[in-house]
């Protein structure tokens, strides 16, 4: 059963980056997520609850070792998202501006 995480999730977040570079240290992973340490120590305690990564202590860095690779990450590709229509706007002329100004002006009336 292939575990499945959103992309846009914290967890899907640091499973694309694993799955895409490993090995990879703690310290690497919170620069390219720019995420603060303690989210992401948070994220990943998470993550080792469930069995899905494990921490590697050493003396100078910590490693995150992925212990699962049946991850899928779900989400939508940037093809896949429909573009916000924007309306377009006509840019008036000053003289259309003072028109308008003047008919609803009652002194000019």
């Amino acid at each position: 059963m292939t575990l499945q995480f959103d992309a846009s999730s914290e967890e899907g977040r640091v499973l694309s980056i694993l799955l895409k570079k490993y090995p990879i240290t703690v310290e690497e992973l919170r620069r390219r997520l720019r995420v603060p340490d303690k989210r992401l120590r948070k994220t990943l305690m998470g993550l080792q609850r469930r069995g899905i990564v494990s921490l590697q202590p050493l003396p100078d860095k910590t490693y995150v070792r992925l212990k699962r690779l049946d991850i899928q990450i779900i989400g939508l590709k940037e093809s896949q998202r429909r573009p916000i229509k924007r309306a377009k706007r006509r840019k008036k002329g000053a003289e259309e501006l003072l028109k308008e100004l003047r008919e609803e002006d009652p002194a000019y009336q």
